[in-house]
């Protein structure tokens, strides 16, 4: 069943528009949770609608039209970015201004920071929020820590250096100023600004000891901090110095960060996480963070998932992230914006496609009830992905079509590329049709 039907919001031209997100027979499925593609054009809202959507669930205001459509419980909100250009509320606000979605049931997992800022550091730093949470840590076992290791090539585990923040205060109180958050003071002297949301300090409370609060002073306090370190391994996370949880607690505080991740590829040549291919890290980041992170009642928000990614790792990415919802979700919904056929074509079946872009971007939903293949003739005029060669010209020239430039020098020098795909293929084959009509369409 899903939490969120559908959601209104309004447009650049602020005009307001409802955007249905299930269909009507979705809940017969029986599925453990549901999902939902939507597709379009540039401009035609889709992360727009994301962020309405996150809005909706974390922070809804008291006079909005979506309050009808306002779950009776509290789902966990993940929202996952594959683009610099998300627009996924922040936690942070410019200069570290807490916002009201710093919450415990809010996570923003992508390389934006402030609204304007981009660190590939922050998805890691994100992932590492749930990874050391000793509550999860058989989650180390789970098919997706090894997956997300051999996707980027690398051995599985990573060797985490810490530090201090810069300008960080040494003999602070961090106990003393999350209680005070928790009870709404704002201010404590010397320090101008809290260091968490009164939310989410009463959240830590309830999450840490008294113990663990003292033991992250003490470790502030260390004049030899920079030796500090964590290791994931394939069996779980592992300091020398402190508990991980104690570490978790000084990255869920903003008192530590990273400062570097070290991997190992498989001949046992060591290098930087963020040396990684942008493919490798996208596909390492993305599966991790979802792995160690998605809750039992969740609403996952993926924006762009296919930015970097080549054909066949898109659609491995949807599985990979299927086989994490099949064993982390009981009860919960995703929502995908993209622009690739192949993550349409990925989505499992009783999946609910919206399609933005038709008829100057109304909105239409499409059951999955045919092949992948016709499903993607119907959404994008793009048949089956056989191999990248294929799928890169006719997805090329589809674009263009989408983009009213089949007029433009860059059709024109494709169509010699896209005649001899369409004389490899056998009569039968459905790609023959989009060709065609791509075809008739440059020639009128």
């Amino acid at each position: 069943m899903s939490i969120i039907d559908s959601i209104r919001l309004k447009t650049w031209d602020n005009s307001t528009r409802t955007i249905p997100l299930t269909q009507s027979d979705q809940t017969t499925l029986r599925q453990k949770y549901s999902t939902t593609v939507i597709t379009g054009q540039n401009g035609s809202h889709k992360s727009s609608a994301l962020r309405a959507i996150a809005e909706h669930l974390v922070n809804p205001s008291p006079n909005t039209e979506n309050n009808d459509h306002i779950p009776q419980s509290n789902p966990q909100v993940l929202c996952v970015s594959g683009s610099a250009a998300d627009r996924f509320p922040q936690k942070q606000g410019p200069g570290g201004r807490i916002t009201t979605y710093d919450t415990p049931r809010y996570t923003y997992i992508g390389q934006r920071v402030m609204s304007n800022l981009l660190s590939k550091k922050a998805p890691i730093e994100q992932m590492l929020l749930f990874a050391l949470d000793p509550a999860r840590a058989h989650r180390f076992q789970w098919n997706f820590f090894s997956q997300a290791h051999e996707f980027a090539g690398i051995r599985a585990g990573a060797d985490i250096s810490i530090r201090r923040p810069k300008n960080k205060d040494e003999n602070i109180d961090t106990l003393k100023r999350v209680q005070s958050a928790s009870q709404g003071v704002t201010t404590t002297k010397p320090h101008p600004r809290p260091l968490v949301s009164e939310l989410t300090a009463n959240w830590l409370l309830d999450e840490f000891t008294y113990d663990e609060f003292r033991d992250l002073d003490h470790l502030l306090r260390e004049k030899r901090f920079g030796n500090l370190r964590v290791r994931l391994t394939p069996t779980g996370s592992e300091s020398e110095a402190i508990d991980p949880n104690v570490i978790r607690l000084g990255f869920l505080t903003d008192l530590l960060t990273i400062n570097e991740v070290n991997v190992q590829k498989a001949d046992s040549y060591k290098l930087s996480a963020f040396e990684l291919s942008s493919g490798e890290f996208q596909m390492y980041s993305t599966l991790l963070s979802i792995g160690f992170a998605l809750e039992e009642y969740s609403v996952l928000l993926i924006d762009e998932p296919e930015n970097s990614l080549h054909p066949q790792w898109q659609r491995s990415l949807m599985s990979s992230l299927f086989d994490i919802c099949d064993t982390a979700m009981t009860n919960g919904q995703i929502i995908v914006s993209t622009h690739s056929p192949l993550i349409v074509g990925s989505a499992k079946d009783g999946s609910t496609i919206v399609d933005l872009s038709r008829d100057g971007f109304s909105i239409e939903t499409a059951s999955y009830g045919a092949s992948s293949d016709e499903l993607l003739l119907a959404q994008f005029g793009v048949g089956s992905s056989r191999n990248r060669t294929v799928v890169n010209i006719v997805q090329s020239a589809v674009s263009l079509f989408e983009d009213d430039k089949l007029d433009s020098e860059e059709f024109k020098t494709l169509l010699p590329e896209l005649r001899a795909v369409r004389d490899s293929l056998t009569q039968e084959d459905p790609l023959i049709q989009v060709i065609d009509a791509l075809m008739i369409e440059a020639e009128q």
